[in-house]
């Protein structure tokens, strides 16, 4: 299948569950930090995209990388919009965003948001 942030095909065909709504590519902004996973939940500061930190960062500041890092200054995508599978994307280990609700609470009613899938492929909020 094309990769979401290039033209280039990547790995096998298989269906992925990453999203129930669109997104739209944002932008482009340096890595803060060496290791970016893709699909990760980062924050969007004014010197770049920094680790998710709850209670630093604020939902306002949430993205979703598109493109994994290996180097600090790196450019990766983001985008800041749609509704993504909770499941399906990385999220900053340790912190009060470990459950569905716990997500879906911290995005609140923001153009980013997350969601599950329901019985049957369906999306459920």
């Amino acid at each position: 299948m094309n990769d979401l942030a290039s033209s280039g095909l990547v790995g096998t065909k298989t269906v992925s569950n990453l999203f129930l709504r669109g997104y739209t590519l944002t932008g482009e902004a340096p890595a803060l930090a060496a290791n970016f996973a893709k699909y990760e939940v980062a924050a969007l500061t004014a010197t770049g995209l920094a680790k998710l930190v709850p209670g630093t960062h604020t939902a306002d500041q949430a993205v979703i990388v598109l493109q994994p890092s290996t180097a600090v200054g790196q450019g990766l995508g983001y985008a800041i919009d749609g509704i993504w599978n909770h499941e399906a994307l990385v999220w900053p280990a340790g912190t009060a965003l470990d459950t569905y609700e716990e997500r879906k609470a911290f995005f609140g009613n923001r153009p980013l948001q997350v969601g599950k899938r329901a019985a049957g492929g369906t999306s459920a909020s």
